[in-house]
């Protein structure tokens, strides 16, 4: 129902005669709350002082006339075509005259639909505003004005992200928290009493010593235990002032109502607590102490929910019975699309009642000057926001460094394999040097190579580590947990085994074998030298990372940026002839300094090398190192410069990440979507007649008997043995049937079997998922015409971001439709379902990414999911968590939207999480899951009538779903007692006239099938004789969609070439004017074969992560029959095509006549035609190794050494004709 209204009181609530609410406490259900045992928790009450926890200060935190103003934001073509911006026009009024408070003892929560102002107000509260924010207002603290440093010192804020290291334990995390958070006069042994109550109080027992994960790598503790693990960090300190952000998002309502408690517990100990909630339900809604209701940037009402329900009765808007208040206010206050003045008047003449009322007018009154409290006192003097010194902030950075590299001993593995098979591939090559003229060269080339090796290895190794550790540390540093230089500093300490281990582990297995100079110091300057190298490299690694957002970004500008220190290393251009305009660089170059201490601990002592007579060779070591113009003197300055660099980098590595004040993007307006045909009710059979199915002429009845679904057991053992365990079943001998025109709402805790059941009578099962059971459609099993039957809603919403909502369905309707469509129905199509969707208005719109301009709303491209699915107009449709992360407001109208589909014939099932009470009314039938059992399946009115019959009745101003979750779920420390009761409820079930009544039906289809004289496939007829599209056209439309992407973000583009021009003028001006003397030849030589790295590694180790990026996306189309694995892989090439043939020809032209290469026409074309190729190589064996491995990190570690040895078989660095293993 639509809330917005002119006029006051409502008739509408007061229809059927319904009662008003008092909107009071709610009746304690059979799980009381105030029992830990069934699920509540008890205020901590330890045997030390309590203000060993934290400072126990009351807080009152007031603000009063807050505004929040933001500047429009354009984005302009600049110099070059890259994109600048700048800000214009009128300040966007976000929060305006905002005025409130909160008390000690109280938990405030912050409401409103979607754009109300809650994320902002809160930001403004903890003072993480962006620069494009303009904050005006008053913030005090028991009267004193707030600061960020005041309200840093005495708050924690609960973030909505959850970010962990994932090698660690939960118990390991805690205990890592307490010693860095908790006040530095703490005794360590009341810190791990903390830390075990909190295990207690979150239920995180039973997975304290569970790794906490990463995904796709280490399996650890699921997301309700993941958002539980968030909070208890915050929960640590006891802080007298806790602010959290949507501290219930994805918690089902039973685990969403216990962490509340644990707000609540803490707000009785006299803590002030603010925190915003998105769609809570009745019972958690009781909880909170006062609301604070938000609507356009303005209070519309601050005070206890009992006297919010008051204020708005005496407006004419009484909460009816049997509806949660929460749900009410918020649809209540939003702005209904298609009436957004009338809304507006209405929001207006709520907020100025509020706001000239008793309350409002209290609020408003600025707070009186007081004395500083003897804690703001210490702010004052210690202006320090670290709580422990620098001293334990080291010791506990450190601890939990070094667990978190021994903990992924995986990695550790493959890298010392790595380098100990690169090592022995090197020595066998190099196998035996004698010091001959050959020998010299050989030599060289394989000192050279221990300089290269080491620096690519360590390079991208802490590239694919430090990016994915970065947001945490940006996190935990701008918490004031630890400084900048500890962090740098313990990570340098922790990993300084494996950066030492692995060169020595190389010039180990390598001095030897070549037959380098035997000596025992000589040996350990090598080694020494090495290591510093790797070190250097390492070091470097970490201020690419810092200076790069991504590990993509990273990998597109490493590569680039070592080559000019490559080059200038002394094995490709004599030092003595690297021009003085760029000394400095040569100065920089870890190459140069490694290179030369190398070859001086070498050749210094050697006294004669052989030579063949009639032929120029160096006579010993000295006149070697003449030649590559070294001098001996320098050699411990090479060594002090290594160090030299070492620390350089890392400490420009601390000034880029040492975060600065946030920063956020002030997004242009979303225009609000326009209502949508389903809605209005009207052209309903505008969704008809697609040319796959029309659901006028048959329906889909979905039945299933005895379903049971098993998924292999995790193996355990190491890598070679494992013990296999039996299969564990996820679904338990589960019947249903779902007839056409019916809505199902498939509801359960976390865990409960409902994306398993789904899954499978979808067809859609994961690889080695075994389903036991019947499974019919219309009466008859069903096989893999499902895809095309069937229309499947993912939970995550997977789109190409630079496409229009307009382009999208485009492609979609090229790729999804009979091949014999016109092209005339494909676009009227699309333009029915924009129409249909409410996507008219937004067609034209990018669908975009978070952080972007211009992008859809969470609802919109929730819609275009729809709208993708719809386009082959199917009879069936399964949804998978449609409202998840949407506002009450938004996740109605998904619901809406599903009804009216469904009254079209159609038939739908979907996961829901946390319905609201309007929401969960337009439900036509309801399956409750419970431990891979049906507990209930029926309409909602049967379902409150089953469970009142079994002694839980559902209390008078409580959403059914979420007394339906509660009753079914297992509650923490209780868990016997829960599943027997959970269990009577399933088997009371199976004996009802509910399941009886099922079982009729299933029956029912099945023998009308076997009875009727209709050929078997009949039921999928339509279907069958649907022709897809042709392979030229998907090839087609997937280059063009690919050329989209390209043309739309031209960045990276723009970057490459720019990175290769730059290369190519610094390596002609360095090579300018070379002679052919011996000089020039190894001058050209270096020269060419830069012309080989730097279009080889650039393109190779950028495309690394393209796609993993986009597999996700691929996995679902190709699962969906939308193309072939080919026919995307070489619209992927076509499309990076123009690139792979100008940047090299970029490259060449800037460069060949710099160097004064042949002139003749035939050698430019050869050259030219040599370096396109060799980045398409490098290009598609990037593409090879990508797919090859399940992530980047991998295929990076098996990536790097295969370069190098091929780097080594080159021919520059040995002479082939001696490699007698080519």
């Amino acid at each position: 129902m639509m809330l917005c209204f002119t006029k006051f009181p409502l008739s509408y609530f007061r229809q059927n005669d319904r009662r008003r609410s008092s909107c009071g406490e709610l009746p304690t259900s059979s799980k009381g709350s105030d029992d830990p045992s069934s699920g509540g928790t008890t205020p901590y009450s330890g045997s030390y002082p309590s203000s060993l926890v934290g400072s126990m200060d009351r807080v009152t935190y007031t603000w009063t006339n807050m505004n929040v103003y933001c500047a429009q934001q354009e984005q302009r073509e600049g110099f070059f075509g890259w994109n600048r911006r700048r800000y214009f026009g009128e300040r966007k009024h976000i929060l305006k005259n905002v005025n409130g408070a909160a008390y000690p003892g109280e938990l405030l929560a912050l409401m409103g639909s979607s754009g109300a102002g809650k994320t902002t107000l809160l930001n403004t509260l903890t003072f993480r505003s962006g620069k494009q924010l303009d904050v005006t207002g008053m913030r005090a603290i028991n009267g004193e004005p707030a600061t960020a440093e005041t309200i840093t010192a005495l708050s924690a804020y609960v973030q909505q992200d959850d970010l962990f290291i994932g090698t660690l334990t939960v118990r390991e995390h805690l205990i890592f928290q307490a010693l860095v958070r908790m006040d530095r006069w703490i005794p360590y042994e009341a810190r791990m009493k903390r830390v075990e109550e909190v295990i207690s109080e979150l239920a995180l027992t039973k997975c304290q010593n569970t790794l906490i994960g990463i995904p796709g790598r280490i399996k650890g503790i699921s997301g309700g235990e993941m958002k539980r693990l968030s909070f208890a960090s915050e929960v640590l300190t006891d802080p007298p002032l806790l602010l959290c952000d949507e501290p219930t998002s994805g918690l089902d309502s039973f685990m969403a109502q216990n962490v509340v408690q644990v707000l609540k517990n803490m707000a009785l100990k006299g803590k002030t607590v603010i925190c915003t909630i998105h769609q809570p339900s009745s019972e958690v809604f009781a909880m909170f102490d006062k609301v604070l209701l938000m609507a356009e940037g303005r209070v519309a009402y601050l005070g206890t929910s009992h006297e919010a329900c008051d204020f708005f009765s005496q407006l004419g808007a009484p909460c009816p019975s049997n509806y949660n208040p929460a749900d009410f206010f918020i649809q209540l206050l939003a702005v209904v699309p298609s009436r957004e003045e009338t809304c507006r008047q209405t929001v207006d003449l709520i907020c100025d009642t509020f706001e000239n009322s008793e309350a409002g007018q209290k609020f408003a009154q600025p707070p009186l000057i007081t004395t500083k409290t003897t804690f703001e006192e210490e702010i004052d003097i210690a202006r320090s926001p670290y709580k422990a010194k620098w001293s334990a902030q080291f010791r506990a950075v450190l601890w939990r460094s070094w667990l978190s590299v021994k903990k992924e001993p995986i990695l550790i593995k493959v890298r010392m394999l790595q380098t100990f098979m690169v090592a022995m591939l090197i020595g066998i090559m190099f196998f035996g040097q004698e010091l001959t003229e050959d020998g010299v060269m050989n030599i060289n080339g394989a000192l050279f190579l221990f300089l290269t090796n080491m620096t690519f290895q360590n390079v991208f190794a802490v590239i694919n580590v430090f990016c994915s550790e970065l947001p945490i540390f940006m996190r935990e540093h701008s918490n004031g947990m630890y400084r900048a230089d500890v962090y740098f500093l313990c990570k340098t300490l922790a990993e300084i085994p494996i950066f030492i281990a692995i060169p020595v582990l190389f010039t180990v297995v390598t001095y030897f074998m070549i037959g380098l100079t035997p000596e025992p110091y000589k040996f350990f300057n090598t080694a020494l030298i090495v290591t510093l190298v790797a070190n250097v490299a390492t070091s470097f690694g970490y201020l690419i990372s810092s200076i790069s957002s991504s590990v993509n970004m990273a990998l597109s500008i490493g590569p680039p940026v070592v080559i000019p220190f490559l080059l200038f290393g002394g094995f490709f251009l004599n030092t003595g002839s690297v021009p003085p305009y760029f000394k400095w660089l040569s100065n920089l170059s870890w190459f140069k300094y490694g290179n030369e201490a190398l070859l001086i601990n070498q050749w210094s002592d050697v006294d004669y090398i052989e030579c063949e007579q009639n032929t120029t060779c160096p006579k010993n070591g000295a006149v070697v190192l003449q030649t590559l113009n070294f001098y001996v003197d320098d050699f411990y300055f090479d060594i002090l410069a290594l160090l030299g660099l070492i620390v350089s980098f890392r400490i420009f590595a601390v000034r880029e990440v040492h975060p600065s004040a946030s920063t956020s993007l002030c997004l242009n307006p979303t225009a609000p979507p326009a209502k949508t045909k389903l809605e209005k009710g009207a052209e309903m059979s505008s969704l008809r007649g697609y040319g796959k199915w029309a659901p006028d002429v048959e329906g889909v009845t979905l039945t299933w008997h005895d379903l049971s679904v098993y998924v292999p057991a995790e193996k355990e053992g190491g890598l070679f043995r494992k013990q296999s365990k039996p299969h564990k079943r996820l679904l338990n001998s589960v019947s249903g049937a779902v007839k056409p025109g019916t809505l199902v709402a498939l509801m359960g805790s976390s865990g409960a079997g409902k994306s398993t059941l789904m899954n499978a009578l979808a067809h859609r099962n994961p690889v080695g998922v075994v389903v036991d059971g019947d499974i019919r459609v219309n009466g008859r099993p069903i096989g893999p015409y499902m895809n095309n039957l069937c229309g499947y809603v993912p939970q995550e919403d997977l789109f190409v971001r630079d496409l229009t909502v307009k382009e999208h369905l485009t492609f979609m309707a090229w790729m999804r439709l009979d091949r014999r469509t016109s092209r005339f129905e494909r676009r009227r199509h699309v333009l029915d379902l924009l129409s249909i969707l409410g996507l008219s208005e937004r067609a034209d719109t990018r669908i975009g990414a978070t952080g972007h301009e211009k992008v859809l709303s969470g609802g919109e491209k929730k819609r275009l999911a729809f709208a993708s699915e719809l386009l082959t107009d199917p009879p069936l449709l399964f949804c998978d968590e449609p409202t998840t992360g949407l506002d009450s407001f938004s996740a109605q109208k998904i619901v809406q939207m599903m009804g009216s589909m469904a009254a079209q014939g159609k038939t739908i099932v979907c996961t829901i999480h946390q319905p609201s009470s309007e929401m969960f009314s337009l439900f036509h039938e309801l399956i409750l899951l419970v431990d891979g059992r049906i507990a209930f399946m029926g309409t909602p009115n049967n379902a409150v009538t089953f469970f009142e019959s079994l002694n839980y009745r559902c209390p008078e101003n409580y959403n059914p779903a979420d007394f339906f979750i509660h009753t079914l779920s297992v509650t923490p420390g209780d868990e016997e007692r829960s599943r027997v009761a959970v269990k009577a409820i399933c088997d009371q079930y199976t004996v009802s006239e509910h399941a009886r009544a099922v079982d009729l039906l299933v029956h029912y289809e099945r023998h009308l099938a076997e009875s009727c004289e209709i050929p078997s496939d009949h039921h999928r007829a339509p279907r069958t004789k649907f022709k897809g599209p042709l392979l030229s056209t998907q090839f087609f439309w997937l280059a063009y969609r690919s050329f989209l992407c390209v043309l739309r973000d031209p960045a990276v583009q723009k970057l490459r070439i720019v990175q290769k021009l730059g290369i190519a003028i610094m390596a002609g001006l360095c090579y300018v004017g070379t002679q052919l003397d011996q000089r020039g030849i190894q001058a050209i030589q270096g020269a060419l074969f830069i012309f080989v790295t730097e279009n080889t590694f650039s393109p190779m180790y950028s495309v690394l992560a393209l796609f993993p990026q986009e597999f996700p996306l691929f996995m679902r189309e190709y699962k969906s029959g939308l193309y072939g694995v080919g026919v995307y892989y070489l619209s992927k090439l076509i499309a990076m095509l123009p690139g792979l043939v100008l940047e090299p020809v970029v490259f060449v032209v800037a460069s060949y006549w710099l160097i004064g290469l042949r002139t003749t026409l035939y050698a430019i074309l050869m050259t030219v035609f040599i370096t396109v190729m060799t980045m398409n190589v490098s290009t598609a064996c990037g593409c090879f190794f990508s797919t090859a491995f399940e992530s980047p990190t991998f295929a990076m570690a098996y990536l790097v050494p295969f370069d190098f040895l091929l780097m080594a078989t080159s021919g520059l660095f040995i002479k082939l004709r001696l490699v007698s293993l080519l």
